[in-house]
């Protein structure tokens, strides 16, 4: 009998840890107020992945919704976490496959051009000229309230415009030529996407 009870406690403290799940919290995390974790899938509480719309700004991984367990670092896109390291710099808003192992601390965050391509399509949202010389429009289907925010490539903050139109038209003519990344806030939805300046 106490064999049994060994046996089945051994068992039920292992389903305990494993269910210890990681999450994704911070400003660049939708709410974007650190007040919510988005959990990460795993199949053996060691590799936790996400793929998740980011924002240019910061990020943390942590366990169980709490800060008692939580990691972060300096680096970005790749980097190994911490406990109770610094945030996590998100250098440019996208959406993002993001990989984190548990043991290691060791992260990345792969950013998916494809995907932010069909978030925008999601919002019925056209981008052109693209590339761009003086200005790139964004358009939408109806008139709304939108922020449109570029980024360049470090993740700081290049130009911002706040309108209720069917088309937002951004001034790119003192941009360095490059690649910028964009934002478009509608509500409380978000997508991201890169644009070029010729």
């Amino acid at each position: 009998m106490k064999k049994i009870f060994t046996i089945c406690a051994v068992l039920f403290l292992g389903t305990t840890a494993f269910s210890q799940g990681v999450g994704l919290i911070g400003s660049a995390v939708a709410p974007y107020d650190w007040s919510v974790d988005v959990p990460m899938t795993t199949s053996d509480d060691e590799n936790y992945s996400l793929t998740i719309d980011l924002l240019a700004a910061e990020a943390k991984f942590r366990q169980d919704g709490g800060w008692t367990i939580n990691w972060g670092a300096v680096d970005f896109p790749t980097g190994t976490g911490t406990q109770d390291g610094v945030n996590i710099p998100v250098a440019a808003a996208g959406n993002y496959t993001v990989t984190f192992v548990k043991s290691t601390g060791v992260y990345n965050f792969q950013l998916n051009v494809a995907s932010i391509s069909e978030n925008s399509a999601n919002m019925n949202l056209s981008v052109y000229p693209n590339p761009s010389n003086e200005s790139v429009n964004f358009r939408f289907d109806a008139a709304n309230e939108a922020t449109v925010t570029l980024f360049d490539l470090a993740g700081k903050e290049v130009s911002s415009k706040t309108e209720n139109a069917q088309t937002i038209n951004v001034n790119t003519e003192n941009l360095n030529a490059g690649i910028y990344m964009y934002q478009v806030k509608v509500g409380n939805n978000v997508t991201s996407g890169k644009i070029s300046k010729r």
